[in-house]
């Protein structure tokens, strides 16, 4: 491929029960607080640029915005003129979209952000089929409309969780 987002993993111990280390964090927090699983997802970064032309990063998991500008730092001081956008699965993140405005592009989480609003149940949740996934759809649209508002030329990327918006903001 010519061009590929690398998502930084979103390490949690369920995925690590194996180390010793136990953390109760996970995403963009994770990542700053264990500097060897950072280390390996700026290994892979380097991998991929040595075969592919254009590699944009993606911090997951970000619940305050200083999480996200500390990660980007560190990525653009090691890589040159990368592209880093944040991951968009917290409701705050939602509400308080013009605190990420260093971002270079956006992906929604659907599935994190239904389960931060439902308090906790999410897709492996037996209760799942009673939760309204509409109910993200609301807040996403507000969010849109205040980075578009900025005039700022961000990336928007909508997973199919989102489908039925992906035509109006295929522009952002």
């Amino acid at each position: 491929p010519e061009k590929v987002i690398y998502r930084l993993c979103d390490y949690n111990d369920k995925d690590f029960s194996f180390f010793a280390e136990k953390h109760e964090s996970r995403g963009a927090k994770r990542l700053l607080q264990q500097d060897s699983l950072f280390g390996a997802d700026l290994a892979v970064i380097s991998k991929l640029r040595e075969n592919v032309k254009e590699v944009d990063i993606l911090v997951p998991y970000v619940v305050f915005p200083q999480e996200f500008n500390e990660l980007r730092q560190k990525i653009i001081s090691r890589f040159k003129s990368i592209k880093v956008g944040a991951m968009l699965e917290v409701p705050a993140n939602l509400l308080e979209i013009e605190r990420f405005s260093d971002a270079n592009f956006y992906v929604f989480g659907p599935g994190d952000l239904i389960k931060n609003l439902y308090g906790g149940i999410d897709r492996n949740s037996p209760d799942f089929d009673k939760v309204n996934q509409n109910i993200v759809i609301n807040p996403v649209l507000k969010c849109l409309e205040s980075i578009e508002k900025t005039g700022a030329q961000k990336r928007v990327f909508l997973v199919k969780n989102l489908v039925g918006l992906e035509n109006q903001y295929s522009n952002i």
